[in-house]
């Protein structure tokens, strides 16, 4: 199954997608693999990764080979050794192998914690990138439909007062209808073609946000199923996703990881105060080819422990401190903010839900009543009782109401969608939820 899926995406990815319909997991996949901003958190977080092994590569042991050779030219003025003058010229080779330990350094273990919390804000950050890239995907797939529901009751539009005009025309040959009443239907039709070429643009505009996403246009897309009804049977009151939010949204887990390595930052500036002792070793091994002290060969070996104490460094590390300390209460004010924003995000989500979803039952009936009004119109205009006009008012109306009807249920999966992303529980099987909707 996993290949026939995969099989259709190429397909649908190398052949311009004049044969296939495309749906939202399709879409999803795509986007996956080409959407910058998804693509840019992805790499954001490779990188950050990288930051603990460099950080614990620090405490490690360092061993170094070192290696020189010099040609030497000494001139040496006045009496040596019974010579008003010498010159000579010599080689010395030396070669080395230093090691170095780590045995004390505060500030080298702050940093070893400090990068696995950039690794686990970066981490939160990615997850609430893919959550977004859910929503955006349906967001732009949506709006395509919305723009296909809108360009097909523009051409009924156009159908009707197409034919409304060519039976108008004839009434006034026959002199039924007066040449105002003409004149107004054919205003009607003008606006209509206006509003057709209105849609047709809107639908080009909504494929560019698909394109932007998944880098390819596709023309097929599944509609929602007309037998699709809203459900709150999964929506739990406001107090569980409340405090769901709280454990589990996305953006507070990163402002909190954010907050602990700001924290981690003035730690490690403070770290800077303390003594630091390092294991140092070396061996090396000299040879001098001549010169005035002579031919020599040396062996120099050593161990020891070394140690550093920082005393003034023109106040740098006072000021890193106090800047590092700043950092950290901004973004601790920025939690704060955050903490008690939340509940008014998820009320906010929650009751957008609720009302949608009511909403849907009021456009349905609305669109009920919009097109009995029609049929009365149609009815009316048989008998002679109504305009014309009155018939083009009630059909557009008819049509507003549908695109009304459609576009409340678009909103209504939507607002469960960001309602679960606010409690950052929002998956890919949400998402397979809601294309089991479409066909």
């Amino acid at each position: 199954m996993k290949l026939f899926k995969i099989l259709v995406i190429i397909f649908t990815f190398l052949f311009s997608q004049k044969s296939f319909s495309v749906d939202l997991i399709q879409i999803y996949e795509v986007a996956k693999r080409n959407d910058p901003i998804l693509l840019e958190s992805e790499a954001r977080h490779k990188s950050i990764m990288q930051s603990y092994p460099i950080a614990r590569s620090a405490l490690l042991p360092r061993l170094d080979f070192n290696a020189s050779s010099k040609r030497t030219r000494e001139a040496i003025s006045g009496s040596v050794y019974g010579r008003s003058s010498s010159t000579s010229q010599y080689t010395t080779d030396q070669h080395s192998f230093d090691f170095a330990q780590p045995v004390y350094r505060k500030d080298l273990y702050t940093l070893l914690k400090k990068s696995k919390l950039e690794v686990a804000q970066s981490l939160a950050e990615r997850d609430l990138a893919r959550q977004e890239l859910i929503i955006r995907v349906t967001e732009a797939y949506f709006d395509i439909l919305k723009s296909k529901d809108q360009l097909a009751f523009a051409e009924s539009e156009l159908n009707y007062t197409s034919a409304t005009l060519r039976g108008a025309k004839e009434k006034f040959k026959l002199g039924i209808i007066s040449e105002l009443e003409l004149k107004d239907i054919q205003s009607y039709y003008e606006v209509s073609k206006s509003n057709l070429f209105s849609a047709k643009n809107n639908l080009d505009v909504a494929k560019d946000s698909i394109y932007l996403i998944t880098g390819n246009r596709f023309e097929i897309y599944n509609s929602l199923n007309k037998l699709f009804k809203p459900s709150l049977s999964d929506i739990k009151n406001l107090i569980e996703w409340e405090e769901l939010a709280g454990k589990y949204n996305l953006s507070l887990i990163a402002q909190k990881s954010l907050v602990e390595v700001k924290e981690k930052g003035l730690e490690y500036e403070k770290s800077k105060h303390y003594p630091t002792i390092d294991l140092v070793a070396s061996a090396s091994k000299t040879y001098k080819g001549g010169g005035s002290s002579g031919k020599y060969d040396s062996n120099n070996d050593y161990i020891g422990l070394q140690l550093n104490v920082p005393i003034f460094y023109g106040g740098e590390t006072r000021y890193k401190t106090k800047q590092a300390k700043y950092l950290y209460d901004a973004e601790s004010q920025k939690l704060s903010y955050m903490k008690k924003n939340l509940s008014n995000e998820v009320r906010k989500a929650y009751l957008n839900v609720l009302n949608s979803e009511k909403k849907i039952h009021a456009m349905h009936k609305v669109l009920k009543a919009k097109e009995m009004q029609v049929e009365m119109s149609q009815e009316s205009l048989k008998l002679d009782l109504e305009t014309s006009r009155n018939l083009l008012n009630s059909i557009k109306d008819m049509y507003e109401a549908k695109n009304n009807y459609l576009i409340a249920k678009y909103d209504f999966i939507l607002s469960k969608l960001n309602l679960k992303k606010t409690a950052g529980l929002l998956s890919v099987d949400d998402l397979r939820y809601v294309n089991s909707w479409l066909n």
